[in-house]
């Protein structure tokens, strides 16, 4: 395990806020390769409701974080710390990483453009994983690029992914290809593939039928007019 020295301690509440604390224990205890679990980082940060979310904005900043559908040889409750990227609780570091925060205003516009689902995969918010049903779908608004590359926190530059997507898209953060690289992978599809994937890509989505549309529309109501809803689509049928 290899950790870094000389970070403040996680355990003070006037190191930081939740993000920054995580980062201290995760470098502190954890380590480059180590591994931990949902548990041990909540007992570590206690009394932080959302201290999952502020681990994962440390991605933000180049940290390498691995869980179990990306790493190999993880159990479900067992995440890994690649790599520890910029030094947060510095705040020179932090402020040298320059990352573009995404409003809500532009969130909301990139949700709305891409009908509410994940562009990679499909799968809408609320809905579960057909190999985890007790697992269900979160959207976020997706860098094309990450900020070290040029990403801007617009929606031209945003795309919705589900949380395995995304994830499964920071990994491949050193490994962009160029347009003649992805030219050599359109002409290895076949004559049908590439009428799916030209229609596809001038939609900027995957392509839904009516039926996806009103699902999509219905999951952004309120959870009371959901059930008023559901009670009077079963007696159209």
């Amino acid at each position: 395990m290899t950790a870094v020295q000389n970070i403040p301690d996680f355990n003070d509440p006037q190191t930081g806020g939740s993000m920054i604390r995580a980062a201290c224990w995760l470098a502190t205890t954890v380590g480059e390769g180590g591994l931990f679990t949902k548990e041990e980082l909540r007992a570590a940060i206690p009394g932080v409701s959302q201290i999952d979310r502020r681990v994962r904005d440390l991605r933000k900043y180049g940290w390498v974080i691995e869980e179990s559908r990306i790493g190999a040889g993880l159990t479900m409750t067992e995440q890994r710390l690649v790599k520890i990227g910029a030094h947060v609780w510095d705040p020179s570091a932090k402020k040298a990483a320059n990352i573009s925060v995404i409003s809500a205003r532009v969130r909301d516009e990139v949700f709305f453009r891409d009908g509410h689902t994940c562009v990679r995969c499909g799968i809408a918010v609320g809905e579960t994983f057909d190999d985890d049903p007790s697992t269900t779908a979160r959207l976020t608004a997706a860098h094309l690029y990450p900020d070290s590359l040029g990403g801007k926190a617009t929606a031209a530059d945003l795309v919705t992914t589900c949380q395995r997507c995304n994830e499964s898209l920071q990994q491949q953060t050193n490994n962009y290809l160029d347009a003649s690289q992805v030219l050599v992978k359109i002409k290895g599809l076949g004559r049908d593939q590439r009428r799916t994937l030209l229609k596809r890509l001038e939609m900027n989505r995957r392509e839904l039928d009516k039926v996806d549309q009103v699902a999509a529309e219905f999951r952004q109501l309120p959870g009371v007019e959901r059930e008023i809803l559901l009670v009077q689509l079963r007696d159209l049928i």
